[in-house]
């Protein structure tokens, strides 16, 4: 029993090393996207039921400046945690994560003796450690997804996680917490009905073999389910068969697989890394007309594994683009507008009027002279 903790506190330690971030965090944009994703957390560890034991957050390879750990302890202290950010210990953690980041074999990695080395920190009961799953910048947005997770040193045991992902946009004129109404449903599956064709397509069903029965890992950053809906909803109309999970991530759902606790071995899984409106525009069509202009731009990455031999069976990326046009009801006019109407008209009454009394005049005194 005692071996099967230490193996899963080593898996825990041995997933440590995150995915590549280019330049660090030292990058502006790229660690408010991550605080933002970090703040998610929240209302999660709020819920948290590890207690009060004393816990240290370990330190970020890509963070030598200690500003996601940092942001992490403030969380933990203002919910009522109790935070470990001695020097001393905060020095030991350093070191120790130190020989396992630059261990270059897996057997040092998970060696037993890094349980130790944990076990003899004075204070730290609990570890938690951030972990960056997936990277994804261009032009417009920065798309992160983190994995956090605190586990008891003494077992192993993991006592809580969870992944949280964000969508960071640094243009002004565009909207990242986009509401999926009902248009915006109609426009996300038309334009991700092309995922059903690759699924079918001759070289996946060749790549897939006998597969049948197929996992789904919410899609990340599909805060609302619906891009996970129409993922299943089209892997249900091929000859796949969708199954629903409750682990969250793909991260875990490995996990799961290397201790034999899943049977299911084929998992789909992707991430929403794009979906922005543009800030409505007034604009005259060609007809002359005004309508409000916006443009919606979406990208979504799918992937079906085998989490066994992680070997990707299909992959495929789906974008699209589309400037959605609403017409204009014509403005009502201004009333000053009728104002000078009225105004007019009366000038020309009175105009008229004034010219037939000198016509009546010029008439009068004609006849007088007679």
């Amino acid at each position: 029993m005692k071996k099967i903790a230490v193996f899963l506190a080593l898996v825990f330690l041995g997933g440590i090393a995150s995915a590549n971030v280019p330049g660090g965090i030292a990058d502006d944009d790229l660690r408010q996207a991550l605080y933002k994703a970090i703040d998610k957390a929240v209302p999660s560890l709020k819920n948290a039921k590890f207690g009060k034991e004393p816990i240290a957050v370990l330190p970020m390879k890509e963070d030598p400046q200690d500003l996601i750990p940092e942001r992490l302890r403030n969380i933990l202290n203002k919910l009522g945690f109790v935070c470990v950010v001695g020097k001393e210990e905060t020095a030991a953690l350093n070191r120790i994560y130190s020989e396992i980041a630059n261990s270059e074999r897996k057997e040092d990695i998970f060696a037993p003796s890094t349980l130790v080395k944990f076990g003899k920190l004075k204070n730290t009961r609990l570890l938690m450690r951030c972990r960056v799953l997936n990277f994804n910048r261009n032009a417009n947005r920065i798309f992160v997804e983190i994995e956090l997770r605190v586990v008891e040193i003494a077992t192993g045991k993991r006592l809580w996680g969870g992944t949280f992902s964000c969508r960071h946009y640094p243009k002004k004129d565009i909207r990242s917490g986009v509401k999926i109404d009902a248009r915006l449903r109609l426009l996300l599956k038309k334009d991700l009905a092309g995922l059903k064709k690759s699924l079918e397509a001759s070289g996946v069903r060749e790549k897939m073999g006998q597969v049948k029965k197929i996992v789904v890992i919410p899609i990340s950053g599909d805060d609302d389910g619906y891009i996970t809906d129409l993922a299943i909803q089209a892997l249900s109309a091929t000859k796949y068969f969708p199954e629903r999970t409750e682990i969250p991530s793909i991260a875990q759902f490995r996990y799961a697989v290397s201790d034999k606790s899943v049977g299911n071995k084929i998992v789909f899984y992707g991430a929403l890394r794009d979906l922005q409106v543009s800030t409505p525009e007034k604009k005259a069509s060609a007809d002359g007309k005004w309508v409000m202009s916006r443009k919606i731009t979406g990208e979504l990455q799918c992937f079906i594994e085998d989490a066994g031999s992680k070997t990707i069976l299909w992959s495929d990326n789906f974008s699209f683009s589309e400037t959605e046009k609403e017409p204009l009801p014509p403005a009502p006019r201004d009333y000053r507008e009728y104002l000078w109407i009225c105004g007019g008209v009366v000038a020309v009454l009175v105009l008229f009027f004034i010219m037939f009394l000198v016509v009546v005049k010029l008439f009068s005194a004609r006849n007088t002279v007679r």
